[in-house]
């Protein structure tokens, strides 16, 4: 259900975000973004990509990301995001 190709880009993109943009980020919510690489993989190593549970994951980590773009500057994520 959910390209594995795309959550890869997801994935190096926060982790991206991490490493260069480290000192800008409150230690909380680098923390939130390392969770989101979590919920990330989980998802695509799902031994079954129709899982329902994988939207739920999916639904978490757009509101993690919410969240830290509500807390943290805009620009920080959009490259991430657009």
């Amino acid at each position: 259900m959910f390209n594995p190709q795309t959550i890869d880009r997801l994935t190096a993109g926060i982790q991206s975000i991490i490493s260069e943009n480290r000192s800008s980020f409150s230690d909380q919510n680098v923390e939130l973004l390392k969770e989101c690489i979590v919920f990330l993989e989980t998802v695509r190593d799902s031994a079954d990509p129709k899982n329902p549970l994988n939207n739920i994951i999916i639904a978490r980590v757009i509101e993690i990301l919410l969240r830290v773009l509500l807390n943290e500057d805009f620009h920080k994520l959009k490259d991430l995001l657009f």
